[in-house]
């Protein structure tokens, strides 16, 4: 407003050359790397700016709770629709082949952000790198925001300074992750076998058991078929189980040559 400009930059009141310059982060615009990753946090909810905090709780000497600051973040005053647009802008300026920040993409998720060239230190012709965004740009895990300090009379820009230190960063953290989480499944997968199989060798071992009664023996191992229902419950294929068949009684020998002649009956 006009108050603040006169107070701020000394100018009696607020005219839309300053406003532009606010709109592309130049001018009496100032900010520090903790609030511009503030901004990319809120823009990766896509609800508020969370707040800043240092310290999640304080505990006395015996581990109990002291204090936990209840802080509430600041709502964005933005459409999903907007927000949308705008993830989609910082995922094309590292993914697109025309983005100025494609020196941050890494190979194991895609990471998305914005470049950008801040004054510092006019008088020395002093100025800053930028590079700020979301990783993974779809579903965001980590915002962050890099700041590169250049030198006096250094031409300095977000695209060259910046945005590798994130490639830097994130590639190998989220390779890490990608790794850690297959491990995960691949866990998760051998669990889901030796419980189907000990499920099968279980069905084995009781229908053996049903024949042993019936008259016919087992060794008690797991056989071909059980084994084959606990590969298709293990690939989580419904499975068919076939009907045991019916045990059959055991032949009578038939009678020999002279019985047939001279009869079976006793003499």
């Amino acid at each position: 407003d006009h108050a603040w400009a006169k107070r701020t930059m000394g100018t009696p009141r607020m005219v839309g050359g300053t406003l532009a310059n606010f709109a592309i982060g130049q001018g009496a615009l100032s900010t520090s790397p903790l609030q511009v990753a503030r901004m990319m946090a809120g823009l990766g909810n896509g609800a508020e700016l969370p707040p800043a905090r240092l310290v999640r709780q304080i505990q006395d000497t015996n581990h109990n709770i002291v204090s936990s600051p209840k802080l509430v973040g600041t709502p964005l005053p933005y459409s999903a629709q907007h927000i949308a647009t705008i993830l989609m802008g910082m995922k094309d300026v590292v993914n697109a082949s025309y983005g100025t920040g494609k020196s941050a993409g890494i190979k194991a998720a895609t990471l998305g952000g914005k470049t950008g060239t801040g004054q510092w230190i006019v008088q020395k012709n002093q100025y800053v790198a930028w590079f700020a965004g979301l990783v993974p740009i779809e579903q965001p895990k980590y915002a962050f925001a890099i700041l590169y300090e250049g030198s006096p009379g250094q031409t300095v820009s977000g695209g060259k300074f910046a945005a590798p230190m994130a490639s830097e960063f994130f590639g190998p953290l989220m390779a890490a992750e990608a790794k850690a989480s297959k491990e995960i499944l691949a866990s998760a997968k051998n669990k889901a076998i030796e419980e189907a199989m000990r499920e099968a060798d279980a069905a084995t071992k009781k229908r053996q058991q049903d024949e042993d009664s019936a008259g016919e023996g087992g060794n008690g191992e797991l056989d071909d078929e059980a084994r084959a229902v606990a590969a298709e419950v293990m690939r989580g294929i419904p499975v068919q189980v076939q009907p045991a068949k019916p045990v059959a009684d055991p032949q009578q020998p038939k009678p020999g040559f002279f019985k047939r002649l001279f009869g079976g009956g006793k003499q």
